[in-house]
């Protein structure tokens, strides 16, 4: 990654935990690839995915790790987030880019790829036993002009997302593209050469 692609932001709070966040803009509700990365939310939020696994259990940095995904009418925002001891911020977020690094090199693997399908196609089939959930979810996405049968529609397209469509995804929104790495802190961080926007 480009260190010019870098912003930094820094807001200082009276806690004795830190928050950690590396974030891409993305893309819309409209825009096919949002299942792709829907799909990745799932392998990166997974408690045995690879990025839970090194930061937390491997290198003991964080008390939690997962990733954040939304779409929304506007472009929305892809992120990892991590809860960690003040003195590890730095140490997470250089982790989270070495992350990045080997995500837009090496991509996931069909294995990965398939448990996260598995994962929220079994959550959405549990939610539409709801005739509550199912007919919030009707109204809200005829609201946003997907269709009140978008739920079909979704089940169907995750299904048939493919290793290749989640690759071209990543590199579309990962590769070499700007990020923002925020920190919430009692203790600043010590970036090198780095520009830092205080809030």
């Amino acid at each position: 990654m480009k260190k010019n692609k870098e912003k930094v932001i820094f807001k200082q709070v009276d806690k004795t935990q830190a928050v950690v966040a590396l974030g891409f803009k993305t893309t819309t509700l409209s825009d096919k690839r949002k299942f792709a990365l829907e799909l990745l939310q799932e392998v990166y939020s997974d408690l045995g995915s690879r990025l839970f696994t090194k930061i937390r259990d491997d290198l003991g940095l964080a008390y939690y790790v997962s990733s954040y995904n939304f779409a929304g009418v506007h472009p929305g925002i892809f992120a990892f987030y991590a809860g960690t001891s003040p003195d590890q911020g730095d140490k997470v977020a250089d982790e989270f880019l070495h992350e990045i690094d080997h995500l837009t090199s090496a991509g996931i693997t069909e294995e990965e790829l398939n448990r996260a399908k598995s994962k929220i196609l079994g959550q959405k089939k549990i939610s539409a036993q709801s005739l509550g959930n199912l007919a919030m979810s009707a109204a809200l996405d005829d609201l946003y002009e997907l269709g009140f049968d978008n739920y079909y529609k979704e089940i169907k397209a995750f299904e048939n997302v493919t290793l290749e469509e989640i690759h071209s995804t990543i590199h579309d929104f990962f590769f070499n593209k700007p990020y923002v790495l925020s920190f919430v802190s009692p203790t600043p961080t010590k970036r090198p050469n780095t520009q830092i926007d205080y809030i």
